[in-house]
């Protein structure tokens, strides 16, 4: 209690975030949408919604002649949670093809926070898809995995709680934060955080093949459908958790998403090798606050996407 105190007397306060940048949606797959026109502030960076609902210029549907557009897809590490506009990796991407390419490139951000592989999926259906991509990006990450229903569709294991317990404590205990945060780089501390915190979560919804796995192959089926409906190739781009736990805590996890992906006929690429990293550390913002990659992380992203795709 007395630490808690004293960190709320002595460490700074969040950067602001603009709560409002969400609105309910009238489709009960997508539950939430970006709101369209909105300027505001994410965790102090400045963010601005296209008039469609999207954090990206505004487009005509029709696309431009000798035009390459990409699409992307994916939650907030996509849309670029606590970075500025040029510093996602969609825009990351785009200025690379457009210095080397004699073609033009428009790499359009669809990413919106907190949505999985499910909503994603029909997100494309009902929206990207009417923008006439050649090429569809999916950015996946681990907790693609949940159900936007709050994870309250599965039992969980007793195990587990160390899940929920995480959750709650990040979203109330500046003190918690500050131990996470400063213990970030420690490979033993990480490990004890992740395996309380994470792992047993995310691979008892592989190995139960739970509702929310489920959902997520359902997502996937649906957008390679669509794809190949379309003529449209996809790379589903393995975005890796920010973690200095050994060995990677994840492993499991990626490794089954991705023979899944594999089995839909859908390229998969990881964001980049970070069984090479000994410190992750510095690509994650710098804040107690949140976890979020910051443009490190997504300058190697970006690089590996255009290497697997130029």
């Amino acid at each position: 209690m007395v630490a808690e105190v004293l960190s709320r007397v002595f460490i700074d306060k969040p950067p602001k975030t603009d709560e409002n940048y969400m609105i309910r949606s009238e489709n009960k797959i997508l539950r939430g949408e970006l709101k369209p026109n909105f300027e505001g502030l994410i965790l102090g960076q400045e963010v601005k919604i296209n008039s469609m609902g999207f954090r990206d210029y505004e487009y005509l549907l029709k696309k431009e002649k000798n035009t390459f557009r990409i699409a992307v897809l994916g939650d907030s590490l996509t849309f670029g949670y606590g970075v500025n506009f040029n510093e996602t990796y969609p825009k990351i991407l785009e200025k690379k093809f457009n210095q080397k390419e004699n073609k033009r490139y428009k790499v359009l951000n669809f990413g919106v926070p907190a949505y999985n592989t499910f909503q994603e999926a029909e997100l494309l259906g009902k929206k990207v898809i009417n923008y006439s991509p050649d090429l569809i990006i999916v950015g996946f990450y681990y907790n693609d995995l949940d159900n936007a229903k709050f994870r309250k569709i599965s039992k969980r294991k007793i195990t587990e709680f160390g899940f929920e317990i995480d959750k709650l404590l990040l979203d109330w205990s500046r003190f918690y934060q500050f131990l996470k945060f400063s213990f970030r780089g420690n490979k033993y501390i990480a490990s004890i955080f992740h395996k309380f915190s994470t792992t047993g979560h995310y691979e008892h919804i592989i190995d139960k093949k739970t509702q929310e796995y489920v959902d997520f192959k359902k997502g996937v089926k649906k957008i390679g459908s669509i794809s190949k409906k379309n003529n449209i190739s996809v790379i589903w781009l393995m975005l890796p958790a920010i973690t200095n736990a050994k060995p990677y805590p994840l492993k499991k996890v990626y490794d089954s998403v991705s023979e899944f992906v594999k089995e839909e006929n859908l390229t998969v690429i990881n964001a980049f090798e970070y069984e090479l990293y000994e410190d992750m550390s510095d690509l994650r913002l710098n804040t107690i606050y949140d976890s979020h990659p910051n443009k490190e992380y997504y300058i190697l992203t970006a690089e590996t996407i255009f290497q697997n795709v130029k």
